[in-house]
């Protein structure tokens, strides 16, 4: 028939539902058929080890650990449970990875206790940033969501804490199911909004939308004692009309970068550093991780760093770091973070790291010296003020940078100055403007 048009061919929406299923499979049930009520597929995985999955898979435990390299039997077996848990927590990271890579994973939901919760919010946080991704820790007194929390490392996985247990004896059902029905509505909302898509009636699929091509964007690091700073440089930065993706942690700020996520970045929270040199690479409290400041790097991406929070690192509570800080300034962040002043040889050991690894990357950058201080705290009439260790900072970074092509700027200005953040956006527009295409 004349001006009629085929039809594009279309699939469901899919969400990986994650658990062990001799022990989860009631919930994950549930789930399930939650989801395919609001209008959304389902891809079930069974991270189990022990006993008999409850219900049938497509993703069996098998396959997961074969995934990790792992024989099912010897996981079962060991007395090991913590080798037992990374195995499939390595082996259900890959193949959410892969499913989500061949398009075939629009969400991800999980459901378990304190090992479960923890052993799937560190394969959900495999995935790209962006992508919802949500976990269910059931169990008393919040630890089975602290254990979740920290298993993400900084991603963006949420956590949802549930008092009540729907697998443990005497659990009151009424309470479990309202906690899963909240996290099945949640999880399928986000979905559709990812997809730009509006709800659907009961029992109607939902075709995956064409999704509008994804701007170039400048990924900015943030951190506490620099907040004033980022503020003003997202803010810059939209003036300019650049669009600002917020990385909350510096392992976030990374993975967005190698994900393809950011055409440039602005990188003015590189606390972490601190922590490295204190503690060794990967040691940071919030989980950012190693490998800071390189992605950028590698990719040849513009890129605008400031020594922001490297005065101090952030590390656990004051009660359980190591005993050779004992001497050093602290600032209790909060009940179980703790920022660490760093002294002067430390300073200039983190100033020189940051240099030498954004000196060692490919394309244009810049890094901005905020001479009046480079925290919240170490300003003029901050607890951390330290001009000593300061100017070890400020030289290791020139030393690491002397030769090697990329601009120091030095302002005189403390890091959260408004003229300071608003300098560093206009640097990473011009560095983006001059980048090959």
């Amino acid at each position: 028939m004349e001006g009629r048009q085929d039809a594009v061919p279309t699939r469901p929406l899919t969400v990986v539902l994650l658990g062990a299923l001799d022990t989860r499979a009631a919930e994950i049930r549930w789930l399930r058929d939650r989801l395919h009520a609001s209008g959304l597929d389902t891809v079930v995985m069974d991270v189990g080890v022990l006993g008999v999955p409850g219900m049938p898979v497509e993703v069996s435990r098998r396959r997961v650990a074969e995934e990790a390299g792992a024989a099912l039997p010897a996981l079962a077996w060991t007395r090991n449970r913590r080798a037992a848990d990374a195995a499939m927590g390595t082996g259900a990271a890959r193949l959410l990875v892969r499913i989500h890579d061949s398009g075939g994973l629009d969400g991800a939901l999980a459901v378990g206790g304190r090992r479960g919760a923890a052993l799937a919010a560190r394969a959900l946080a495999a995935l790209p940033t962006g992508v919802p991704k949500m976990v269910v820790a059931c169990g008393p007194d919040g630890i089975a969501a602290g254990a979740a929390a920290d298993a993400t490392r900084g991603a963006d996985v949420v956590i949802v804490p549930s008092a009540v247990d729907p697998a443990r004896p005497g659990t009151r059902g009424r309470e479990a199911t309202r906690v899963l029905s909240g996290a099945a509505a949640a999880l399928a909302g986000m979905v559709r909004a990812r997809g730009g898509l509006r709800p659907a009636a009961a029992g109607q699929r939902v075709p995956r939308a064409a999704r509008p091509a994804v701007r170039p964007a400048v990924a900015v690091s943030s951190g506490v004692t620099v907040i004033a700073c980022v503020t003003e440089a997202r803010a810059a930065l939209a003036r300019r009309g650049a669009e600002a993706v917020s990385a909350p942690s510096g392992a976030v700020l990374e993975a967005l970068v190698r994900q393809g996520a950011a055409a440039a970045v602005l990188d003015a929270a590189t606390g972490d550093v601190a922590a490295e040199v204190l503690l060794g690479e990967g040691a940071s409290a919030s989980g950012r991780g190693p490998g800071r400041l390189t992605a950028a790097g590698e990719r040849g991406l513009p890129r605008v760093v400031a020594p922001g929070g490297l005065d101090a690192a952030e590390l656990g509570p004051a009660a359980e770091l190591p005993r050779g800080l004992d001497g050093h300034l602290r600032y209790p962040l909060t009940p179980r973070l703790t920022l660490v002043r760093l002294r002067p040889a430390e300073a200039a050991e983190a100033g020189r790291l940051l240099g030498a690894r954004v000196a060692a990357g490919s394309g244009r950058a810049a890094v901005f010296l905020p001479l009046g201080g480079v925290s919240a705290l170490s300003t003029a009439d901050g607890p951390f003020r330290d001009p000593a260790a300061d100017r070890a900072l400020f030289a290791g970074i020139r030393a690491a940078l002397r030769g090697t092509g990329v601009e120091v700027v030095e302002m005189r200005t403390d890091v959260n100055h408004p003229a300071f953040g608003e300098a560093m956006a206009e640097k990473v527009v011009q560095l983006m403007e001059r980048a090959p295409a």
